[in-house]
């Protein structure tokens, strides 16, 4: 190689650059980040060798921004080209604005949001771009907001946040270091995060068999009543036959609040191709996920501690019978209250939705959670023909001085009806829902989402169930 400077100590000998998550920084002579790379195995493209001797290059060398999707494998056969002209070079084709990756909480009052893409320091640091709308007063803005790495900011609230009370933290005219801005607000729900505990992160959905090419997923459900975060929570695969365990663990901050799901995979990408989710729904990619589809093999959830927090374990009977073929077909929780290792409580996804609902509520539920809310059909044709005319929604059990505000929300979380608010909860009942809006006019075809918030006292219960509203021939 030509051009190449000797370097004593470089990198120094007790800090040498990990695989994932390791910064690796080139600062000026007054102390300036000049640029700056997180390492990680993922910045490897799909089909690139992200092994020992193959160094990674920057793809365009006079792009200002820092980053990590302009560093590519180098494709000498050497496997680098120190001091020479890199062997992947290209323009840079990003026109898309900056998308909000994941948000966790430092502190009462400190939040972090990552983003997916460097960010322009002038538009991150404007404090007028934060709106802070707390549950009681105006809005305000945030005290300090600093960059504090290209694509994550840390901004400083005026009053801590409260674990079970959403405050709003609305962004507008954020644009990345390419230019790229927000073309409308971004709203993030926020609350004060804690580990989960015991009984409140549950196994709700499992593809352990995809359709060939594609990718399995793991989604989980907060039954929490406060926001948890995931980070360090691992997923494992525990295989009897050979005594084997893999895992894969989450490094950033996963939000969840109440009743809140995020399906983990190791290629969004492919699982939103396949499964056609809605823009809202909560995907998370992991370098890698344990491969399951043996029988009995077991998933579990584990802490950073190593306790187990949940488990299922696979069965391949555990789908319908009258599937011809398993393979990309989901298997969803039905019922929000019974045991992962109930058998009664997992079905096979639906065809509506592609036979799974990876980051969305799940198509196949069927109540029976702490409010007792159940749907008499999952499907209904509100088409005046006096057949299913009507969404049915039964209320069960004994809940004295119990208030429900029962809801219909589409896959975006946007709300569009109202059935009751703050009623108070009989020892059962029915609500019907007609497939209007709150307008009266009749909403378009697709899958709903029934939402049941059960209050008593300080305490808030919340429920959801899928719902098809179709239109009869």
């Amino acid at each position: 190689y030509s051009s190449v400077t000797n370097k004593a100590g470089f990198p120094a000998p007790d800090s040498g650059i990990n695989n994932e998550g390791d910064s690796l920084v080139l600062r000026n002579g007054g102390g300036q980040v000049v640029t700056e790379l997180v390492w990680a195995t993922a910045s490897y493209a799909a089909g690139e060798r992200a092994e020992a001797g193959r160094s990674l290059e920057r793809s365009n060398v006079t792009s200002p921004c820092p980053d990590p999707r302009l560093y590519r494998a180098s494709t000498d056969p050497r496997g680098g080209t120190p001091g020479e002209a890199n062997s992947q070079e290209g323009p840079v084709t990003d026109t898309a604005p900056p998308q909000l990756l994941t948000w966790g909480t430092v502190s009462g009052s400190e939040v972090v949001l990552t983003f997916d893409a460097p960010l322009d320091t002038a538009s991150a640091e404007t404090l007028a771009n934060y709106t802070v709308q707390y549950a009681s007063g105006g809005p305000v803005a945030p005290v300090l907001v600093v960059l504090e790495r290209a694509d994550r900011v840390r901004v400083l609230l005026p009053a801590a946040l409260d674990p079970a009370v959403v405050t709003v933290l609305t962004i507008t005219g954020l644009a990345d270091c390419y230019g790229n801005a927000l073309s409308s607000s971004v709203e993030i729900r926020l609350v004060l995060l804690r580990p989960p505990r015991t009984g409140e992160l549950r196994i709700n959905e499992l593809l352990a068999t995809p359709a060939t090419g594609g990718s399995r997923y793991v989604e989980f459900i907060s039954a929490a009543a406060v926001g948890i975060d995931l980070k360090g929570y691992r997923v494992a695969r525990i295989r009897a036959s050979d005594t084997s365990r893999t895992e894969v663990s989450a490094t950033a901050s996963v939000p969840l609040l109440p009743g809140e799901v995020v399906a983990i995979t190791d290629d969004v990408g492919d699982v939103k191709a396949r499964f056609s989710p809605p823009a809202a729904a909560s995907i998370r990619e992991a370098a890698t996920l344990p491969a399951v589809g043996a029988e009995g093999d077991v998933v579990a959830l584990l802490a950073p501690d190593g306790r187990e927090l949940d488990r299922i374990e696979y069965r391949p009977s555990l789908h319908s019978r009258v599937l011809n073929e398993r393979a990309g077909v989901a298997l969803e929780r039905t019922s929000a209250a019974a045991p992962s290792s109930e058998v009664s409580t997992w079905r096979s996804g639906a065809a509506t939705t592609n036979y799974g609902t990876p980051g969305y509520a799940n198509a196949r539920t069927t109540g029976a959670g702490t409010v007792g809310l159940r749907l008499q059909r999952e499907t209904f044709t509100p088409n005046g023909d006096g057949q299913d005319d009507v969404l049915v929604c039964t209320l069960e059990g004994d809940h004295p001085d119990a208030l429900l505000t029962l809801e219909i929300a589409d896959l975006s979380g946007q709300v569009r009806r109202q059935l009751a608010r703050r009623l108070l909860l009989p020892t059962a009942g029915e609500l019907v829902w007609d497939g209007r809006d709150a307008a009266g006019t009749l909403l378009p075809p697709g899958i709903y989402v029934v939402v049941a918030r059960l209050s008593t006292g300080g305490k808030q219960d919340i429920e959801r169930i899928a719902c098809v509203l179709a239109r009869a021939p």
